[in-house]
């Protein structure tokens, strides 16, 4: 997603700084808005926005208003005839979406659509699988409702916080750190979590004892006579 955002911003219609005789340079933001480079940055920025000539691949950027048009530069509302807008015989458009830029706008979606696709029948449902073998009985309710709060509110939290991380730190960059902080939690996982395939409850809950308890433990479980626990099992045969 990351690199499709990318490709989308670099592949985004240049910024002109054309005539600044045009600019009111005493506007909040200003050097804010100039300081961008294309279209992309323009656009995601809730203060700015990007006017281009009207058939053009580049423009000049503009100081975002709550309407269609801007504060200052070619789009602004001095300059505009029933919402055209005419300098010098030469119309401009306000480009809102980057309109232009369609060339690897499908890529989002396409990926997107992959990953939760492969979500759905992989990972989606490992959590709750580990969450179900992790705890004693006795625990089980209690940390289970417990994970189930902490996924929850980590998607709140992710929620809430997306557009202002896209606007701060790109759109791309946005999905960059999620990439790095997924790699963190593999590597965090791959460390910590033990392998408990093949094995029943009870010596599940030997992996996550210390040294100490799984010693206790085991010695506890040998000085039981095989008969008592074949009797409570089920499967006394003498």
């Amino acid at each position: 997603m990351g690199g499709a955002f990318l490709l989308i911003n670099k592949n985004s219609a240049p910024s002109i700084n054309g005539n600044l005789n045009l600019f009111d340079q005493k506007v909040d933001s200003f050097n804010r808005c100039i300081s961008h480079s294309n279209c992309d940055f323009c656009t995601t920025d809730e203060l700015c926005g990007f006017c281009e000539k009207k058939g053009n691949n580049g423009g000049d950027f503009d100081h975002f208003n709550a309407d269609i048009r801007s504060i200052t530069g070619p789009c602004s509302s001095k300059n505009s005839t029933n919402g055209l807008h005419f300098i010098e015989n030469i119309e401009y458009e306000w480009n809102e979406n980057c309109h232009t830029d369609t060339k690897y706008t499908i890529l989002p979606i396409l990926l997107m659509v992959i990953f939760l696709c492969s979500f759905a029948i992989g990972y989606a449902p490992l959590p709750w699988v580990l969450n179900a073998e992790f705890y004693p009985l006795w625990a089980r309710s209690t940390c289970v409702s417990l994970t189930t709060f902490c996924n929850w509110e980590f998607n709140l939290i992710v929620s809430l916080t997306f557009l202002t991380l896209t606007q701060e730190a790109t759109k791309y960059g946005a999905f960059f750190i999620y990439a790095g902080l997924t790699a963190i939690a593999f590597l965090l996982f791959y460390k910590v979590v033990p392998e408990t395939k093949g094995l029943n409850l009870d010596e599940v809950q030997l992996l996550f004892m210390s040294k100490k308890e799984r010693q206790r433990a085991v010695s506890a479980l040998q000085q039981i006579p095989m008969s008592k626990i074949e009797n409570n099992n089920g499967f006394n045969y003498k």
